[in-house]
């Protein structure tokens, strides 16, 4: 859109209007109808041609036509009747409720009347696009700290906090390796009773597949001898079935382990693996915290005895040390088999 040479500013007092008004080649379509626009500033808008008197404070809804060289853009906007003239069929409006696109249309529109440039597609989709009206920041508070240092906060905030969790964890890493020992081979052991067959045949169980305790002198199962004989097995203890060895009808020969049982007032204990080098660092006093696998509450014991890697023991020949931990309280006997695992607390 270029300017028009005859482009006409209508001047008036300050008191009677706050926008200046330009006569612009638009129209605007009012009722279905359109009419001549007579002026057009930011503020208000000017009508000629319209016969039908329209009373003063009257809202109207006004869509006003902006024509541009390749194309014409229509601007819905609502105005307010301030005056009408009824002899030559004129009325002057103000705008209102303009939200800010709406005023950064108009801006552009009576900008590039004034100026003579050239209006695209593109800058009214621009103007369209970008945000031209921004909050006011309010007063600061002259004590308060500059607002470039405010927004660096959250992150000094954040580097501060990754710092100090970074130092946590290097001295945690350093506590544990300093006086920390941890072995996490460990085990619940208890004193297995082994139930053996007398005599060699066919092992036929008489319990439950879910029974998981028997009485002293219970019937465990019966051995069927190659003459037909039956022989009954008895349960030597009130006991917890620790684990079933052999299978019901399995043939089985003469002192073959049947099943291990756990008696019901046996005290557990825990039997733990660990580097050789680490268990020199172990005294008798030290203190023994056990987690075991289920338990909500740890146990604490200590080192009874500990076996080298070089005795000829079950472990021999695998480079751990083994010891065997006394608790100090009881544990259910029905632990035994679960994995736990130790640490000792070096000062």
């Amino acid at each position: 859109m270029n300017v028009n040479p005859s482009l006409q500013v209508t001047h008036e007092s300050e008191t009677q209007r706050q926008f200046v008004r330009f006569t612009v080649p638009s129209r605007a379509l009012l009722d279905g109808k359109e009419f001549d626009v007579r002026d057009l500033s930011t503020g208000g808008i000017s009508l000629s041609g319209v016969n039908k008197e329209i009373p003063k404070g009257k809202i109207l809804r006004i869509e006003l036509k902006m024509p541009f060289d390749a194309f014409s853009f229509t601007l819905p906007l609502d105005a307010e009747v301030r005056h009408y003239v009824a002899n030559k069929g004129i009325v002057g409006c103000r705008f209102v409720n303009l939200t800010a696109r709406q005023t950064s249309f108009l801006n552009q529109f009576v900008k590039s009347f004034i100026a003579g440039d050239v209006v695209t597609a593109g800058s009214i989709l621009n103007v369209a696009s970008r945000n031209n009206f921004t909050k006011v920041p309010a007063s600061a508070n002259k004590n308060a700290a500059p607002a470039t240092f405010r927004r660096q906060l959250p992150g000094l905030a954040i580097v501060a906090l990754l710092g100090f969790l970074i130092t946590a964890f290097i001295g945690q890493n350093l506590y544990s390796s300093m006086f920390l020992v941890r072995a996490d081979n460990a085990a619940i052991a208890g004193p297995a009773v082994a139930v053996r067959a007398q005599a060699p045949g066919f092992f036929h169980s008489a319990l439950d597949p879910d029974l998981a305790f028997v009485k002293q002198n219970q019937v465990i199962g019966t051995i069927t001898g190659p003459t037909g004989a039956a022989s009954s097995v008895l349960s030597p203890c009130n006991c917890y079935i620790s684990k079933t060895e052999v299978a019901s009808g399995e043939s089985v020969s003469s002192g073959a382990k049947l099943l291990s049982l756990m008696p019901v007032d046996a005290k557990p204990w825990v039997v733990a693996q660990l580097d050789p080098a680490q268990g020199k660092r172990i005294g008798p006093s030290t203190v023994a915290t056990v987690s075991v696998f289920g338990a909500r509450t740890p146990y604490t014991g200590r080192v009874i005895a500990m076996e080298s890697p070089l005795a000829d023991g079950a472990n021999a020949g695998n480079g751990l040390a083994t010891m065997k931990i006394a608790l100090d309280q009881r544990l259910p006997v029905d632990y035994v088999n679960r994995l736990a695992t130790v640490t000792f607390a070096i000062h």
